[in-house]
């Protein structure tokens, strides 16, 4: 199927190109290994970078394609692609630390969102569902109650079991009864 739109490729003519599968076989086993000993973050890590080494190689044959009116050569791709082939090549180092910045900002930011959502909202709801004026004011005044009782039984404690102290002399005094009147 064909069209007159340059901007329009026909991917399936490059993806049936057994040598060019071949080349993106390679880069795609040095990205995402198979084996046990990778932990699921770096077969993550693995499948982003693939994922961004296959969206740079679509836009390029666009680019190519809207520049040039044709699709590139077989040639052309296999060079493209050869530098992401090389284990310690600097392109495919660069791949991979862009797909980790990727990551990091995604959970950064999922990380935010999720605490947002499932932690803070519910307990603002919490809140505001059982904050009321007139609870509050009755909270503190019971508090304020039991706190004067709590300290009234210290005092008289205190008074009791030290009798000679002048703390104990001075509460006995304002709690003796003035009965005699000055004249």
């Amino acid at each position: 199927m064909t069209t007159n739109n340059p901007d329009e490729i026909n991917s399936q003519q490059i993806d049936d190109d057994h040598l060019l599968m071949e080349e993106d076989e390679e880069v795609f086993a040095l990205l995402i290994t198979s084996d046990n000993k990778n932990s699921k973050y770096e077969e993550l890590l693995g499948m982003v970078a693939y994922a961004k080494y296959s969206l740079q190689k679509h836009q390029y044959v666009s680019l190519y394609k809207r520049e040039n009116r044709q699709l590139p050569s077989k040639e052309v791709l296999k060079a493209i692609i050869t530098p992401f082939k090389d284990k310690n090549s600097d392109a495919l180092s660069s791949l991979k630390q862009s797909s980790e910045q990727f990551l990091k900002e995604y959970a950064k930011e999922y990380l935010e969102n999720t605490k947002q959502e499932e932690i803070i909202q519910p307990i603002e709801k919490v809140i505001e569902k059982n904050t009321n004026f007139w609870v509050s004011v009755w909270a503190s005044i019971v508090g304020a109650f039991i706190y004067s009782v709590i300290i009234a039984l210290v005092i008289l404690i205190i008074t009791a079991a030290i009798p000679d102290n002048k703390f104990a002399r001075i509460i006995k005094i304002l709690l003796e009864d003035n009965t005699t009147e000055i004249k």
